[in-house]
């Protein structure tokens, strides 16, 4: 992947990778065609550690940190955000030759620490707020978003590729979730930022994943009609017999672009691969939803007085509307009429 970069003239790249647990995110991410003393691995994963002593341990790296392992039994958010931004400064000290690629596997345990942060020191990062709780709180939101935004394009100017690992979460409609439906568990920064995002699935066929592509790649090209753009990936990549690494079929796209050609059958999502691309649920997906809900309703019944009580309760201790949504999985309206019953 980094001579690919070099051939494309970037000068850093941004690249996501989630998908279904033990599908070869680490090794994907460990493949970039980067030396490991070439690669800084902050490892959250706890996984990671294993791949890393098959590389001969840290010692061979340009830098790793084994994160679950340093922070021990520490729970608070900004305590750990703190750990995260002094391994940031001690990135940006490494002579450039040992960070050509920053790998964060996994990145939700550092950006689940960015709202705790916010909305613990408000003034660092927005000047005025909303005195209503609720407005207050999306408020917060934003501004993590912001701060995100800034955290990834400050670890991204450091190399030349930084890769990002994410889990995939539950999907959730109004707060029921959707059995066999899964989204990465990002926030917005992270879709926004990226490069490339890509689904990693297992492949029947080999021990090479199959990548469905959430954010392709394109090249632009002048023509004599002007600046045009060549995709580059189809929505779905399989890798091909010969390739020992999804990277090995990426390099052999750019090489053979798909352009504006009809793809070929593998190169195909199937129904439940394009509700992950798409954000649409399959039929089974609806008929289990559906048969939630109905569940839902009839436990509402059984215990919603005790919900109310629990929300009320939250907000008697100074919970926002958001927050209370949050937890209960709701909307902030639906929060707010039902705490005025």
């Amino acid at each position: 992947m980094l001579s690919l970069l070099k051939e494309s003239g970037s000068s850093n790249a941004t690249i996501q990778l989630t998908g279904e647990p033990d599908v070869g995110k680490t090794s994907m991410a460990l493949e970039t065609g980067a030396l490991p003393s070439q690669t800084v691995f902050i490892d959250s994963d706890v996984k990671g550690v294993v791949s890393i002593n098959q590389l001969g341990g840290p010692k061979e790296f340009g830098m790793y940190r084994d994160v679950i392992a340093d922070i021990g039994g520490m729970m608070l958010e900004t305590a750990i955000h703190d750990y995260y931004m002094e391994i940031i400064s001690e990135i940006e000290a490494l002579d450039p030759e040992k960070r050509r690629v920053i790998i964060f596997d996994t990145w939700e345990l550092f950006e689940k620490t960015l709202k705790p942060v916010v909305s613990k020191n408000p003034s660092k990062f927005r000047e005025k707020y909303s005195p209503m709780g609720s407005i207050r709180g999306a408020e917060e939101w934003l501004a993590s978003f912001d701060y995100e935004d800034g955290l990834i394009s400050r670890i991204s100017s450091m190399c030349e590729l930084f890769i990002l690992v994410s889990h995939v979460k539950n999907y959730n409609i109004g707060g029921q979730r959707v059995v066999g439906k899964f989204v990465p568990d990002c926030k917005k920064p992270v879709v926004r930022k990226t490069l490339l995002r890509l689904w990693l699935r297992h492949n029947p066929k080999s021990a090479v994943p199959i990548g469905l592509v959430m954010k392709r790649i394109n090249l632009k090209r002048v023509t004599d009609r002007g600046i045009r753009t060549v995709n580059i990936l189809p929505r779905r990549v399989t890798p091909r017999e010969e390739d020992g690494s999804l990277w090995d079929t990426i390099r052999w796209y750019w090489q053979n672009p798909i352009g504006n050609r009809a793809p070929e059958p593998h190169e195909v999502p199937n129904e439940f691969e394009l509700s992950i691309l798409d954000g649409t649920l399959t039929d089974d997906q609806k008929t289990a939803f559906k048969a939630a809900l109905v569940q839902e309703a009839q436990e509402e019944e059984l215990f919603g007085d005790s919900k109310l009580d629990e929300a009320k309760e939250m907000q008697e201790k100074g919970k926002s509307f958001v927050e209370i949504a949050e937890y209960f999985g709701k909307s902030v309206p639906e929060v707010v009429a039902w705490l005025n019953e």
